[in-house]
């Protein structure tokens, strides 16, 4: 977890296992933009009731709030 300029939580994720796992993690927003350790924007994760499912691998996944207009 870190934050951008003290504006927004963004987080990073990823296992040290050979195997992907799919983990239930709890975020503090709704949704979140997930993006390779490239850059490459990936998909969008819901987080329902504050939690989700991420699946990871030993790539880090950056995930940055979906800011909503309205």
């Amino acid at each position: 977890e870190f934050t951008d300029n003290g504006l927004e939580t963004r987080y990073a994720a990823w296992t040290r296992s050979g195997t992907p796992v799919t983990v239930t993690a709890s975020f503090k927003r709704d949704s979140y933009q997930i993006f390779s350790h490239l850059g490459h924007k990936l998909s969008e994760l819901g987080a329902e009731q504050g939690a989700a499912a991420l699946k990871l691998t030993d790539a880090p996944v950056y995930l940055i709030p979906v800011k909503r207009s309205g």
